[in-house]
């Protein structure tokens, strides 16, 4: 007896039941009530259970059972969640609501048996009367029981799990799930409609027992069905040769058309990232919006039968395919990066996978798969990492793209021992952190060695107008502007500039309403309001603000190049190579930057510096410095704090960019400007192809041959001009390969040598632009398993172009 408020959620007792059960896995499980008129329902655990039984039931009696039947039983992660199965079958069984002809109920009945009394042992059991005990089927007889026995002695050395597993296999198996339904309203209303067509399809059911309800369509169903992809629920009955009217054939076209509807919705949903409470009361204007169409009609989708339909068909079809795909590759290069769940409290990993798509011949990056930490250690980031990449073949991981903590290198190590087990495995290649994180990073590094303080200023400047309407209304009445300023992140990659413009727009309406708050003795008392005091009284104020804007710039025009899936890494080196060329020209004598010296600068010779006041700061910063009315020594201080400023940003571009591994600058020899150096090229390629060989990704016959190859097609005139003529617009892949697979000798060698560098990561972009889904993705009480079904649900529609290239 549980006693619970008449008027409370159904969630609130079932929650009650599954604690005294000790249960775990309870989403398949549900409670069934019987009304007055003798109609079996199940609770709603959103309604309160007054609405559902009415105020006439007095202590009424639940039945707690099986509702939804996973389509593979073994993958239940606990043994009791599969015994309880088990129990649901056997009650089932003997019942009478599993149908099933005598054999396979026979079948059914000696895997209980074997549960019960365990192996055969023809001493013990010299008849069948040992199974006389037990009550099976309604009208269990002697000659019912001589088979179990039968079957009984086939059954020898199975263990628990895979009798119970070997019970819910049977074609009947989820059975129970439809009869249920069949006693309501919903379903009696469409069950004389349905019965002509089903005739049609199955006569010697209705033959021998005309009571017996046929499954409904997938439209009679309501939020508590089995979707089409749950085991066999039809009558194990064939089909009737007879010839089956237009009428028929109508019907059941209908119920395709409806079964497709209401898939392409489900994805929809996920496209669009709602809710699937909010996709169940839009489905349910169709009827209405509609009327003349029968599909409209005919389309039920509540939120559990969106849900079943995503987790148990959608995306594991989706993920099995992509499986299917990537097994087929050569190489592959994973990324990862972490982020906090706010719904499970948990760090996200993300993982994300580049390879080379056979179909296509072109590099693509999708969304692999996600794991949930607690920490962020190396061994929890290895585990996970394993797991979560199952059942892919880690000796084919050609690199792995990740962020910077110490934690990543030392998990890098770890993984790399893990899967070089001898001399002649493959080694990952190493390329040190992602490339875009390793250029902010350098950004913030030179911001902070000054004394400017400008991320403090910019974010006090955007904290003291948040959510205060009466600030907000004051500055507008003092100034008669309406811009206020951005919101400052330092993470944010390309939104430094305009958070700095913006800065530099209203910074006069900023002092105007300063003065004005400060004349009405009105000013606010907050640590960001004394922040902006503080950093307004400097005259040089707008000229730094102009330094770290144009400096801004020149960062985001590289990271948002950067900010894309297609293959990028031949021109990385060069890429680097020209930002540290601008920033080391705007302080350092042009004499010092000679050829090949630019990564070699030494920063603690002064004498290879410029003046101070000869620092290029950029055109804005002078224009403001004229307007300043500054001291000599405070326009001294700002130009040296400009030189810090970029000693700063290149230092640790230097430090922990790409450019100080020998693989970067190797990888450009498919940079086609590079080919057009023949010297270059060969001793960047060589290079590049010995690199390959100590790691063990190629002979060094091959090599020689994928270099030959490399130069015979560069060296042809009609090649020559198209390298000339190459653009960054062009994906690189795509014209390399156009190039040697059109050459009119065979190329494999150097084929195969392009689909290993095109994949390699110039960043973690599409694992930053991850989180932003997840937040879309995100609802209150969303389970880690509907996260990564969305996922990849979301990653496979937007990898296909849009839902209006699939056909259902």
């Amino acid at each position: 007896m549980f006693v619970v408020c008449f008027k409370a959620l159904g969630k609130v007792l079932f929650d009650q039941v599954c604690k005294l059960l000790n249960l775990l896995e309870t989403d398949y499980f549900g409670l069934e009530y019987i009304d007055c008129a003798g109609t079996k329902f199940w609770l709603d655990y959103e309604k309160p259970m007054c609405r559902q039984m009415g105020l006439s039931m007095i202590n009424p009696i639940m039945t707690f059972c099986v509702k939804f039947y996973t389509p593979d039983p073994a993958q239940l992660e606990e043994e009791y969640t599969r015994y309880l199965f088990s129990l649901q079958i056997k009650r089932d069984l003997a019942q009478g609501i599993l149908l099933c002809n005598d054999n396979t109920a026979a079948l059914m009945a000696s895997y209980i048996v074997q549960a019960e009394c365990g192996d055969f042992v023809s001493e013990d059991y010299p008849d069948h009367t040992y199974v006389s005990s037990f009550k099976f089927v309604p009208h269990q007889d002697a000659e019912f029981e001589h088979k179990i026995m039968e079957n009984h002695k086939k059954h020898i050395n199975t263990g628990n799990v895979e009798r119970r597993v070997l019970v819910t296999k049977q074609k009947q198996y989820g059975r129970r799930a439809i009869t249920s339904h069949q006693g309501t309203i919903g379903h009696k209303g469409k069950e004389g409609s349905a019965s002509k067509s089903s005739k049609l399809f199955f006569p010697s059911q209705h033959a021998a027992n005309p009571n017996t309800s046929i499954v409904p369509e997938s439209g009679g169903i309501q939020d508590n069905h089995i979707p089409p992809s749950s085991p066999a629920v039809a009558p194990d009955v064939p089909h009737s040769p007879a010839v089956v009217p237009s009428s028929g054939i109508k019907k059941y076209l209908l119920k395709e058309n409806i079964c497709k509807s209401e898939i392409l919705w489900c994805l929809q949903a996920i496209a669009t990232h709602r809710s699937l409470r909010s996709a169940e009361k839009d489905a349910k204007l169709f009827s209405q919006m509609f009327k003349d169409s029968e599909i409209a009609k005919g389309i039920q989708l509540g939120r559990d039968k969106m849900a079943y339909f995503l987790i148990i068909g959608i995306a594991p079809f989706f993920k099995e395919n992509f499986m299917k795909e990537l097994l087929l590759c050569e190489h592959l290069v994973i990324g990862f990066d972490e982020s906090l769940n706010k719904i499970s409290q948990m760090q996200q990993m993300d993982l994300i996978v580049r390879f080379w798509c056979l179909a296509t011949n072109e590099v693509k990056t999708r969304y692999l798969n996600s794991a949930f930490l607690g920490r962020s250690c190396s061994e929890d980031l290895l585990a996970a990492f394993k797991e979560a990449t199952k059942p892919l073949n880690l000796k084919k991981l050609f690199q792995v793209s990740m962020d910077g903590p110490n934690a990543n290198f030392k998990f890098f190590k770890e993984l790399t021992s893990c899967i070089k087990e001898g001399p002649e495995d493959p080694e990952i290649l190493n390329m040190g952190s992602c490339g875009l994180h390793s250029v902010n990073l350098a950004f913030k590094t030179g911001a902070k060695c000054t004394n400017w303080k400008i991320f403090d200023f910019m974010r006090a400047l955007y904290y003291v107008f948040k959510n205060s309407p009466a600030r907000r209304a004051l500055y507008m009445l003092y100034t008669n502007s309406k811009e206020f300023p951005k919101k400052f992140c330092a993470i944010r990659w390309l939104e430094n500039s305009q958070v700095a413009e913006r800065c530099l727009n209203i910074l006069p309406h900023i002092k105007v309403f300063i003065e004005q708050v400060e004349k009405d003795k009105n000013a606010p008392t907050s640590k960001s309001y004394v922040t902006i005091k503080e950093h307004i009284s400097d005259p040089l104020l707008p000229a730094k603000l102009a330094f770290f804007q144009s400096i801004a710039n020149e960062f985001e025009s590289f990271l948002t190049e950067y900010q894309t899936d297609v293959p990028l890494i031949p021109f990385l080196f060069e890429d680097l190579t020209n930002l540290v060329s601008r920033f080391l020209k705007r302080f350092v004598l042009r004499d010092a930057l000679k050829e090949g010296n630019i990564l070699n600068v030494d920063f603690e010779n002064v004498a290879s510096f410029l003046p101070s006041k000869k620092i290029d700061v950029g055109i804005s910063a002078l224009c403001h410095i004229k307007k300043a009315k500054a001291s000599e020594g405070q326009l001294n201080t700002f130009f040296k704090d400009a030189r810090k400023f970029l000693i700063g940003c290149v230092r640790k571009l230097l430090e922990r960019s790409p450019l100080i591994y020998i693989l970067t600058r190797s990888v450009s020899c498919f940079n086609p400007m590079v080919t057009l150096s023949e010297t270059l090229f060969e001793q960047r390629l060589t290079k590049l192809l010995l690199i390959l060989c100590e790691n063990n990704w190629m002979t060094p016959i091959s090599a020689d041959k994928a270099k030959n190859q490399l130069k015979e097609v560069c060296a042809e005139s009609k090649n020559v001009s198209k390298l000339k003529m190459y653009r960054r617009t062009e994906r690189v892949d795509k014209f390399w390969f156009d190039l040697l697979s059109t050459y009119p000798k065979p190329c494999n060698d150097a084929i195969s040598l392009l689909k290993m560098i095109m994949i390699l990561s110039h960043g973690n972009s599409n694992v930053e632009r991850g989180f932003s889904i997840n937040k879309e993705c995100l609802w209150e009480n969303m389970k880690e398993q509907t996260l990564i079904a969305r996922r990849i649900v979301y990653d496979s529609i937007h990898a296909n172009g849009g839902i209006n290239n699939f056909e259902v």
